[in-house]
């Protein structure tokens, strides 16, 4: 039986590996990438500084790699871009990453930072985008292979004193076979500072010569051939983790192989493409192997009804019967609107009263439209005296408009158990949210204009504004919406428009002397105020309209559309990820809830329907509040004031605030799982036992009747409904553990009747490779 070449190279001694693979004659493939690392590692070893890292309030961490030539940048954006690698079928290259980018600057650092140069470049990481081919390369290659060659200043450095002996021995020999196998073995300059070398006799700045030396006798000793050396090393783990996992006819599933830790490994040196790593190996690709290069078209489906006429006249039926089918199979009649009501034309009326309540503001108004855009909290705020207004939107927006985006944004997916949609605590945020960096920056400008002007204080001043809102004024220029560059330049100088400073004073008191020949005022400063607040809201207000007339419709739905279709495309790359089986539910939730959350109510099943896929299990609407989130809360907080301990010296507000976030998760995990949590699930309670009543029991029992009483009990009936007892913890999955005389909630409080839930039909068999077909056509078979 002949022997593949993969099993070859994995039984050949480091060294003689890559001779090995001249002679069978598979090196070639490898050149750019060769001659791509052997660039790299001669220029660190050098004392270049290979890979910079800079951050911007902009645009956050950038990644620049000026050891790259021009080339080398051809050759990555061919062959390591996002793209190319999904093309040869690998769908697993994370989108975001923690990478050490400081190793690949180690000499650099030990000649221009001293002995302090190793800490610091092995601290320079950053969370970055994989999203450009550098930085693809600079997460899969670069830095593992500087990994190579400076562990041993690792180890006497960042990591000295961290193992024991046994353990630094074994690590020091792992060190010794890698410079062997990279052709470095017998280096002096190694032997100096390896573990038993006499490391400990040398004095503090001999130590840091001892590693100088070390890099430089690497950079000298360093074959020609380095680059393809350390491209095999890269390799190996690869090769060894296919032939433990292969079957006895060679053959081995892709998804058994390419675990997480070894990702890297396969896009550095094969691009992700595993048939051409197979191929490699001298193996035949499993036959169960699923090997996608290209995502289905993202069509959301926008107008059903003209699809399914068009299903009507291929198949010769009527609409009717197709739209039976398509409910059966998607779960929701297909001759409504797919996403249900357009949250476009509701965030654009509420714009509008934006626009309007900010436009009328003057300087003579009693207080400041800060809290007109929800920010998320929790319950009432602290005393700030009267800063911030709580549930401003309330009060200043039409109550229709209110009512909307209640219900809009009233659901949540929560992707801790996405069957069932449960309520969103923070509707109005979410729906800002939804709107994004426009409301962000420009309510910042307002508000600005506003404390600038009236006091108290600001976060910034107009001269600031452009560095404050840096990020959102390049997101709106990435977005197609830029803020009108002369505005800027104008908001940025308006403060010649503006009076002095004045001081503002306040808790002014008058009092009389015992004699009564005169008074005594005491004050306390509060900030400062100027004068023409009304002539920088004029040149904001113009500012503000003309960028909606040019760019607010597009820009929503722009923003509406890349998000779904975001979502729809993580999903399917992780069908492809998952070699062409769906993911579950959870992991769907897991990747499009925000998207659920912020454009199709927390309706898992829309999103479902939207992309035309099947759920995997049915969805229902379990919310159970019979109010507003934040009137609920408003009263939540007064009963749990009240309830309090007074005799405790702790303060009752700040309690009572910190129980609102614990109260949230027992609603919603009652909503989600029809059972109400035990406990041991929702610490926090029993950490304020001694103000809810003195022991666990009771402090659970005090809480449990607020929240009920507050959430959960209709706003016509006065008396609280009995609190459910909580169900007892069980290991693993608890729902199907949990005994059939467990207490349920009771039938006041089940869950409302189901809203758009989705039958379960047995799935049909997905495609081993899934095409690019109308949702018609998968559906009939064609």
């Amino acid at each position: 039986m002949t022997t593949s070449f993969g099993r070859r190279l994995l039984d050949a001694a480091p060294g003689d590996a890559l001779d090995l693979e001249r002679e069978a004659g598979r090196s070639e493939a490898f050149a750019p990438l060769d001659r791509l690392l052997d660039h790299v590692v001669r220029q660190s070893l050098g004392g270049t500084r290979v890979a910079e890292l800079s951050k911007t309030r902009a645009r956050g961490h950038q990644l620049a790699v000026p050891a790259l030539t021009e080339s080398d940048l051809d050759w990555a954006s061919l062959a390591r871009s996002r793209e190319a690698i999904q093309r040869n079928g690998f769908w697993s290259v994370p989108e975001k990453s923690s990478v050490r980018v400081g190793p690949l600057a180690t000499a650099w650092s030990l000649r221009a930072r001293g002995r302090f140069g190793p800490q610091v470049s092995h601290d320079e990481r950053a969370r970055l985008a994989l999203d450009s081919p550098t930085a693809i390369l600079t997460w899969a290659a670069l830095v593992p292979a500087a990994d190579l060659l400076y562990r041993p200043v690792y180890l006497r450095t960042v990591e000295a004193g961290e193992a024991d002996r046994e353990t630094q021995i074994a690590e020091w020999a792992a060190v010794a076979d890698t410079l062997s196998a990279l052709g470095l073995s017998d280096l002096p300059a190694f032997q100096a500072i390896r573990y038993g070398g006499g490391w400990s006799q040398l004095p503090v700045e001999d130590r840091h010569h001892a590693l100088l030396d070390y890099c430089d006798a690497l950079l000298q000793a360093l074959p020609d051939d380095a680059g393809s050396r350390l491209r095999l090393h890269l390799a190996h783990p690869l090769v060894e983790k296919y032939y433990d996992r292969a079957r006895q006819d060679g053959t081995a599933l892709q998804k058994r192989v390419v675990i997480a830790a070894l990702r890297p490994h396969l896009v550095a040196v094969w691009g992700g493409d595993w048939p051409a790593f197979v191929a490699y190996l001298g193996e035949s690709v499993h036959a169960q192997e699923h090997v996608a290069t290209a995502l289905p078209d993202i069509d959301l489906a926008q107008a059903p009804a003209a699809d399914l006429d068009t299903v009507a006249s291929a198949t010769g039926t009527t609409t009717e019967d197709v739209a039976a089918v398509a409910a059966a199979v998607f779960g929701a009649d297909a001759l409504d609107a797919a996403d249900g009501p357009d949250r476009v034309a509701v965030l654009r009326r509420f714009w509008d009263a934006f626009d309007a309540e900010h436009a009328r503001q003057t300087s003579a108004s009693p207080t400041s439209l800060w809290g007109l855009v929800d920010s998320g909290s929790l319950g009432p705020a602290p005393d700030d005296s009267g800063v911030y207004g709580h549930d401003l939107y309330r009060s200043r927006l039409p109550a229709p408009l209110v009512a909307d985006i209640e219900s809009l944004w009233g659901g949540h997916a929560w992707s801790r158990n996405p069957e069932r949609t449960v309520t969103e605590w923070s509707p109005h945020a979410r729906m800002a949210q939804a709107i994004g960096p426009a409301l962000a920056f420009w309510e910042g400008v307002a508000l600005t204009a506003w404390f600038v002007c009236e006091g108290p204080y600001s976060r910034t001043d107009l001269p600031g504004l452009l560095e404050y809102h840096a990020r959102e004024i390049a997101a709106l220029a990435d977005a197609g919406a830029s803020i009108d560059p002369a505005f800027l330049d104008a908001i940025s100088k308006a403060e010649r428009l503006l009076g002095p400073p004045q001081e503002v004073w306040r808790d002014e008191k008058t009092l009389p002397t015992e004699s009564g020949l005169f008074n005594i005022t005491t004050r306390v400063g509060g900030g400062t105020r100027r004068d023409g607040f009304e002539r920088v809201r004029e040149l904001i207000t113009a500012a503000r309209r003309a960028w909606a007339d040019q760019h607010l419709d597009s820009y929503l739905r722009a923003r509406r559309t890349l998000a779904l279709e975001g979502a729809a495309e993580r999903y399917h790359v992780a069908v492809n990820a998952r070699g062409g089986k769906p993911p579950t539910i959870k992991q769907t939730a897991k990747q499009a809830a925000e998207a659920v959350n912020l454009w199709l109510g927390g309706d898992l099943a829309a999103f479902y329907r939207l992309i035309r896929e099947k759920s995997p299990a049915p969805i229902t609407d379990g919310r159970l509040m019979t109010r507003p989130p934040d009137l609920a809360l408003a009263d939540l907080y007064e009963r749990l004031v009240a309830s309090l301990n007074p005799n405790d010296d702790s303060d009752a507000s700040w309690t009572a605030r910190r129980l609102l976030d614990p109260a949230t998760t027992y609603v919603r995990w009652l909503e989600a799982t029809g059972e109400a949590p035990s406990p041991d699930r929702i610490k926090d309670v029993v950490y304020h036992r001694d103000v809810l009543g003195g022991t666990d029991e009771e402090a659970w029992r005090t809480f449990v009747r607020a929240v009920e009483a507050s959430c959960l009990a209709p706003d016509s009936d006065p008396s609280p409904p009995v609190p459910v007892e909580p169900v007892p913890t069980v290991q693993g999955n608890a729902r199907s553990q949990t005994p059939s005389t467990t207490p349920t909630l009771p039938s006041v409080r089940q869950a409302p009747p189901t809203r758009g839930a989705i039958a379960d039909p047995p799935r049909p068999e997905a495609p081993a490779d899934p095409a690019n077909k109308p949702w018609w056509k998968r559906l009939f078979g064609g």
